[in-house]
């Protein structure tokens, strides 16, 4: 979903489809409270549109490490078996690039 998708459905409190994604769920949930805030004379209009802004900023972020964490997810099986062939590897490069992914090497180490 866009993020002005999401904004009109917060703003007009319809509910939010399906989605696998946790940073559109934020995202809605945070911009929903902000308008009935706003609807409820809790916040004024200025606070409002600064509470958006920084609420869309932050889903950005959000969105941007639920993708690289994703991306990690979908190459774990096949560097888990490249890694396991690295230290079985009699090669010492392989073997300490093997232990840094892992975390059995912290960097100092090295």
């Amino acid at each position: 979903m866009t993020v002005e998708e999401i904004c009109e459905l917060a703003k007009r409190n319809s509910p939010l489809p399906k989605t696998d994604f946790m940073s559109e769920q934020w995202l809605y949930a945070t911009l929903r409270l902000t308008y009935d805030g706003y609807r409820r004379g809790l916040i004024d209009d200025k606070q409002g549109k600064a509470e958006k802004t920084s609420a869309i900023k932050r889903y950005e972020d959000i969105k941007l490490w639920e993708e690289i964490f994703r991306r990690q997810a979908a190459i774990s099986p096949e560097l888990g078996l490249l890694m396991s062939e690295a230290n079985k590897n009699d090669c010492e490069i392989c073997r300490k690039m093997a232990g840094l992914i892992d975390g059995r090497i912290v960097p100092k180490e090295v």
